[in-house]
């Protein structure tokens, strides 16, 4: 791409300042995506250099993308931000903190289990409770949600292959659903053994990159783009995913490769790729489980809604398990977490928090669902914050439940209801 080209496209029509919920919230031209078109030009032009200016401006963007869905020009807003922080950390770095986490610990799967057990003996000692009591932490130390006994990887290796004669399909392990929501992980593996097709979780797969290629990272997102890329081989029919933003970014591989000698392989692994209610609505013959008789709101992850077209597919989830759909106003709005911008804008982030919380209150919803674990993340510590301390599903874990309460292993339809958690997810392959 040529990105002062794309950058000219901009019209300056200004449709995307009543869309941006950075702009809706702080009225101010360097959180819009005109702004940052603009900027991007001018520093692809040559007419100067990457700044501190340039950095803020760059930073403050949740790559939400509701700015290209709107845009009359379809300027790629998100390739030219990414571009950007991109030339930013190639000429001044990044923090030493950012930098061992980017290089040294996401893209190796067996550290992000020493992180795990690390965050688990830290919340079994009671540290939490110490690290609140300091107001620049107790915000941030919120969002960590509870830390489960074992990952998803550990629990493969005593897990059975179940055949299936509906084809063979990958499916790649989110790093927050293997060391946080492992029920994820066991939910769309017994639905898809369920649905008669062979699953093949990417065990020698890696992150999908997506943080390395947030902070400009690209030499290493490419080396873990490519592990994945390789951990997949030619007969499977499709690789599944159950994370919003994991998936929009593996589909996105051809760009990463765009002009390389691995643009082909990246296209081949990236048309296969598809997220797991979209997967379910459209290729597999789901069956009917038990009604599960209550009241749930979705929320529309950012990454699945817009970069994935994904909508309507986790709502068809919701309905098949017997629940009650209750809209929320805005459910396509983004809940502010946008991976660790949580972390680095904090007083901005809560503020499009608070509305999402909001929205949810007005239903009157027992459960919350949503297809990203980062908003998972980001809506359970606002239910707590702000409302009170309801469920929050993935869609397919409401249709686990509803096939294990058919069986009569898990659940109850009743409004009281009990996240499935560790060690209690109901598997086809137990003996």
């Amino acid at each position: 791409m040529n990105y002062a080209e794309e950058a000219s496209r901009c019209r300056r029509c200004g449709m995307c300042q009543a869309v941006c919920p950075l702009y809706q919230s702080e009225r101010q031209e360097q959180f819009v995506a005109r702004g940052k078109v603009r900027l991007t030009k001018i520093i692809e032009e040559g007419e100067l250099n990457p700044g501190k200016i340039a950095k803020a401006t760059f930073y403050n963007c949740l790559d939400c993308r509701a700015c290209m869905e709107i845009c009359p020009a379809k300027v790629n807003v998100s390739r030219l931000v990414k571009k950007m922080r991109e030339k930013i950390y190639d000429a001044y770095g990044d923090s030493l903190l950012f930098n061992l986490t980017l290089e040294h610990l996401t893209p190796y799967p067996e550290r992000l289990e020493l992180a795990r057990k690390s965050l688990r003996a830290y919340q079994s000692a009671g540290l939490p409770n110490l690290v609140r009591l300091l107001p620049s932490l107790k915000q941030k130390e919120a969002i960590l949600p509870t830390v489960p006994k074992h990952s998803f990887r550990k629990e493969l290796s005593s897990r059975l292959r179940c055949p299936g004669g509906k084809g063979k399909v990958a499916y790649f392990i989110s790093c927050t659903t293997d060391i946080l929501y492992p029920q994820v992980g066991r939910a769309v593996m017994d639905v898809l053994e369920i649905c008669g097709f062979e699953v093949y979780p990417m065990a020698e797969g890696t992150c999908c990159a997506v943080p390395q290629l947030g902070y400009g990272h690209v030499k290493r997102a490419k080396a873990m783009a490519l592990q994945n890329i390789r951990a997949v081989s030619d007969d499977i029919d499709f690789i599944v995913n159950d994370c919003a933003t994991c998936g929009s970014a593996l589909k996105e591989y051809p760009e990463l490769f765009e002009g390389t000698e691995f643009e082909e392989l990246a296209r081949n692994f990236a048309r296969r790729v598809i997220d797991i209610s979209a997967f379910l609505a459209q290729y597999a013959d789901v069956p009917s489980g038990s009604a599960l008789g209550i009241r749930v709101t979705y929320h529309d992850p950012c990454h699945l809604n817009r970069a994935q077209n994904v909508q309507q597919e986790p709502r068809q989830l919701i309905a098949h398990s017997g629940s009650q759909l209750i809209e929320m106003e805005n459910s396509d709005r983004c809940c502010g977490g946008a991976g660790t911008f949580n972390l680095t804008h904090p007083d901005l982030s809560q503020k499009l928090l608070k509305q999402k919380i909001t929205a949810i209150k007005a239903t009157g919803a027992e459960a919350v669902a949503t297809g990203c674990p980062a908003c998972r993340m980001q809506i359970s510590a606002g239910l707590r914050t702000y409302y009170r301390e309801i469920p929050i599903y993935h869609p397919v874990e409401l249709l686990a439940m509803s096939f294990a309460q058919r069986e009569g292993h898990e659940g109850e339809k009743t409004g009281k209801i009990e996240e499935i958690t560790e060690g209690q997810g109901w598997r086809r392959n137990d003996t």
